[in-house]
């Protein structure tokens, strides 16, 4: 962050220059100015006077090192860290890498996750990103074999199986659980549902164009301020998952947008603006649509709420399972029953609104597919226009959400099979002990390589053995048994279940944070 070189000291900055706010060497390493500052401080001259840029530069890079060691020294005090890590191009178009670190604190038992830096890159191949990844972790003394996780995007570059950087990582160490980005996941499988048809495909793109029309003119966005509670969106291209935002602005609000039409059709006189009226009308006063946004409202809200929640810190594996599996019941019932209670909802919306719409799907001349062979096997003719309109649009979309979220969330729900048993400690107390001890060597496998092994299985289990007898009503899950093993002193008590928790509770479920570090960069290149 660069200043003018006549650019008045932060006031900010001036407490970390009072006489005991450095030491003597810090000081003698400064020039000859900031010598001159700290004098007219000391004399409580109060009269205005300058730095120079280096000088704040040099402050600001002092700051920095400091929180950065504090960052590293608490990592090395965890032991086990994962890594998370985010590429995107800033406004200069130079391509930047985002390092976060995650781990559990030792002192505390809370989740971590850190900022240590922004890395420039000149390439985004999967061989390059892991050499600078190596190299930064060794230049703060950060051993790679004590990473527990990876946290990246799913682009071939990051997760590719063969040249990815993950694979890379795993190849140097195994024990380097890869998890790709939860909320990534979620982005992606939102993108198949809208290309699972073209119903799917139309609809963003209508809700998009009734943006577009209030968004041509400061005058017509001012009649939507003015007249609309929740603003109108502008469609997201990168985060699918925020869209619920422009889809609730017209669900809650259906015949207060429609009127904003109306005013607009009436108050500007055009024909360009008097056709696009005319065909948002058109479109949004039909059964097909008021079906089509119930619809996708349902499945953004809880796609949303899951996104929000797995951006936290603290999110672990337990939470984001418990999530899925949620969500996964949901959509399975939702596809079975879901049609008739949106068409129902559909209707009574119709009863409210002030505007007539039919109640019924448009009649439509149903094509039939020519025989090319005789042999062809005649395709059975859906009669119903709902019936079609349920194929086409609906039971594919959901199809298409049931079969990503099982394929998307296939490694979450792996290592939930391996670390699974230590996290819901009401199960631990009713699982039989011959169950118990083979998760514990289950898990002692996945946490050795060659002759090195992260706790002893048996060990495990004879701990686990141990608490079981106790009375820990208070403690739930594995967050708040490490807290209460803490708080007691009982590390050395059970090692090896300390060890075992602080490693799952490293692996991360997402790059929510890689990724707001971009927004904070993008601040700062724009506006300072």
């Amino acid at each position: 962050m660069d200043f003018n070189d006549d650019g008045l000291i932060d006031p900010n900055l001036e407490p970390l220059l009072e006489e005991n706010s450095m030491s003597d060497n810090e000081v003698d390493t400064i020039d000859l100015t900031l010598r001159e500052h700290l004098q007219r401080i000391n004399e409580k001259q109060l009269d205005q006077h300058y730095l120079s840029h280096d000088i704040q530069n040099e402050l600001i890079t002092f700051m920095s090192k400091s929180v950065t060691d504090e960052i590293i020294q608490r990592v090395k005090q965890a032991k086990y860290y994962a890594i998370l890590l985010n590429c995107t191009r800033d406004v200069s178009r130079v391509e930047q890498m985002s390092i976060i670190l995650r781990f559990c604190n030792t002192s505390t038992g809370a989740i971590e996750e850190h900022f240590v830096g922004f890395i420039s890159v000149a390439e985004t191949t999967g061989e390059y990103l892991t050499n600078t990844k190596l190299q930064e972790l060794d230049r703060n003394g950060l051993d790679i074999q004590n990473c527990r996780g990876q946290g990246y995007d799913n682009g071939a570059n990051m997760v590719g199986i063969n040249k990815g950087v993950r694979t890379r990582i795993l190849n140097i160490n195994p024990r380097a659980f890869f998890t790709p980005c939860g909320c990534h996941s979620w982005n992606l499988l939102l993108i198949d549902a809208a290309n699972s048809s073209t119903i799917a495909k139309t609809f963003f793109g209508f809700i998009n164009k009734i943006y577009v029309l209030f968004s041509k003119s400061s005058k017509r966005w001012d009649l939507v301020k003015t007249k609309l509670k929740l603003t109108l969106k502008f469609l997201s291209e990168t985060r699918w998952e925020s869209r619920i935002g422009a889809v609730k602005a017209i669900f809650v609000q259906f015949d207060d947008v429609i009127e904003c039409v109306n005013d607009v059709k009436i108050k500007n006189g055009d024909s360009e603006t008097l056709s696009d009226c005319e065909a948002v009308l058109k479109e949004m006063l039909t059964f097909e649509f008021i079906v089509a946004i119930h619809v996708w409202y349902e499945i953004l809200l809880r796609v949303n709420n899951i996104s929000k929640l797995w951006q936290s810190v603290q999110v672990n594996l337990k939470v984001a399972i418990d999530t899925l599996h949620s969500f996964c019941s949901w959509i399975r019932e939702f596809r079975n029953t879901g049609f008739e209670k949106t068409i129902a909802g559909a209707r009574l919306c119709i009863e409210k609104s002030s505007y007539e719409i039919a109640t019924e799907f448009k009649e439509k001349r149903i094509a039939k597919k020519k025989r090319l062979f005789a042999y062809e096997h005649i395709d059975e003719t859906i009669e119903s226009v709902e019936m079609q309109y349920r194929v086409n649009f609906f039971n594919s979309m959901t199809d298409a959400i049931i079969v990503d979220t099982e394929c998307r969330f296939k490694v979450l729900n792996e290592y939930y099979e391996q670390f699974g048993f230590i996290y819901d400690l009401n199960y631990l107390k009713s699982i039989p002990k011959e169950d118990l001890l083979k998760h514990c060597n289950d898990l002692g496998t996945i946490l050795r390589e060659d002759e090195n092994s992260d706790i002893q299985p048996y060990e495990l289990y004879e701990e686990l053995q141990l608490l079981k007898s106790h009375s820990l009503d208070s403690v739930k899950d594995a967050k708040q048994l490490i807290q209460y093993i803490l708080k007691n002193n009982l590390e050395e008590v059970y090692p090896n279940v300390y060890i075992t928790i602080r490693i799952m509770l490293t692996v991360p479920v997402s790059t929510a944070s890689a990724e707001r570090s971009f927004s904070k960069l993008k601040l700062i290149k724009t506006y300072l």
